[in-house]
């Protein structure tokens, strides 16, 4: 069964943009130290704040949904690969079976 889940590669996405929000806030604040005398920015406090937060519950929530769906998609593969030959099975067993179906 082929893994094709938009759902991972979002999650991924997710991942890698917090990622660079990240990384990119802070080359910006050492970029602004080296700009700005220290005493000037004694006043300044980085923190993330809530879309951190919110990016981090996302990426958790669309990884669990692609997992989900490959679950349930490989489950439904299962049983339509092996209820057949289950029927199949009784069917040569028992002839009464066969008309019924």
């Amino acid at each position: 069964m082929e893994c094709n889940d938009g759902s991972l590669s979002t999650g991924l996405l997710t991942l890698s943009g917090v990622s660079i929000y990240i990384s990119y806030s802070q080359q910006a604040l050492e970029e602004l130290q080296h700009t700005v005398d220290i005493e000037s920015l004694s006043h300044v406090h980085m923190s993330f704040g809530w879309s951190l937060v919110m990016a981090c519950l996302s990426f958790s929530l669309e990884l669990l949904t692609g997992l989900l769906l490959m679950l349930a998609a490989r489950l439904i593969y299962r049983q339509c690969h092996h209820e057949p030959a289950a029927i199949l099975s009784m069917s040569q067993s028992s002839p009464q079976l066969l008309r019924l179906q």
